[in-house]
């Protein structure tokens, strides 16, 4: 699998202590070639396993798009199912969507925490052409 560091949204972040977004967003007119008539795929997968302060605590991540940086009013394209954070181990893929129609100019990845604040881990969050096969389906 091909992951470009400019198509990157998170690598390892670990400050996801309560929701929030991803630490990187894509430009897609910056991205330029990197888009242009390519299937992509946004994948979202666990670098380091996922802990919590309660063993009912949830994740839940989503694609956004926006017309700007701010994402003051975002458009979800795509969002996994909650998971739950005992179940996040290292390299489980919590989303894998193949990227359609309405595109806005920006994109990024939301993590939405349930129940409690994650205590530890990390993600990685990223854009890809060539999925592999491998990775479950979201």
């Amino acid at each position: 699998m091909i992951i470009d560091k400019l198509l990157t949204f998170s690598d390892a972040q670990a400050d996801i202590t309560a929701s929030g977004a991803s630490t990187s967003y894509v430009d897609v007119i910056k991205a330029g070639d990197a888009l242009s008539g390519a299937e992509l795929y946004a994948v979202v997968r666990v670098a380091t396993a996922l802990t919590s302060t309660n063993s009912t605590g949830t994740i839940l991540v989503s694609v956004q798009t926006a017309t700007d940086t701010a994402f003051t009013a975002p458009v979800t394209l795509a969002a996994g199912t909650a998971t739950v954070v005992t179940a996040a181990g290292a390299n489980v893929v919590l989303l894998k969507a193949k990227l359609g129609t309405g595109l806005l100019r920006y994109l990024r990845v939301y993590y939405t925490i349930g129940v409690q604040s994650l205590t530890g881990g990390t993600l990685d969050a990223f854009l890809t052409p060539d999925v592999d096969l491998a990775l479950p389906a979201a």
